[in-house]
């Protein structure tokens, strides 16, 4: 077996899956292979180095931020510090709501009045003709406006 392959075996060895078979054989391995041996400790050091945390210091500010965010919190009146989670996207869709209820609104009167004054614009067309028309004839005015030439 090829040491590349080896190393996949190894992996698993420092994981605690092998079989005893395995675990045998991979230290048989190990005590004759350097390269191997190399790669042993290579992966068990950052093992170890993966396993102990990190130390990060915290800043000297954020403990100031937090206290003064939880004294904010403490100060405000129970119902609100419960309910402002509810009412706030509550009123947030009420608002929405009521824009699309009044611009639809808006848009509809306008629609309305461009059409009464496309349908009055029509209605004066056609009493102009009536003025233009001998106010005996109602006739040759009737015929005017359908286009009838009787």
């Amino acid at each position: 077996m090829g040491c590349s392959k080896n190393k996949t075996i190894i992996s698993r060895f420092l994981d605690g899956t092998l079989n005893k078979g395995e675990e045998k054989f991979i230290q048989e391995h190990m005590k004759t292979c350097p390269e191997c041996r190399v790669f042993y400790k290579e992966v068990k050091t950052l093992m170890t180095r993966i396993e102990i945390p990190a130390e990060v210091p915290t800043p000297s500010y954020l403990y100031a931020r937090i206290r003064n965010k939880i004294e904010t919190f403490e100060r405000q009146p129970a119902l609100i510090r419960w309910l402002k989670p509810v009412l706030v996207p509550a009123l947030v869709g009420l608002t929405f709501l009521l824009a699309g209820i009044g611009s639809t609104l808006f848009f509809r009167s306008l629609a309305d009045r461009s059409g009464a004054q496309t349908q009055r614009s029509g209605t004066d067309l056609n009493l102009q003709v009536f003025n233009d028309a001998p106010q005996s004839s109602l006739a040759q005015a009737y015929a005017q406006i359908t286009g009838d030439r009787k």
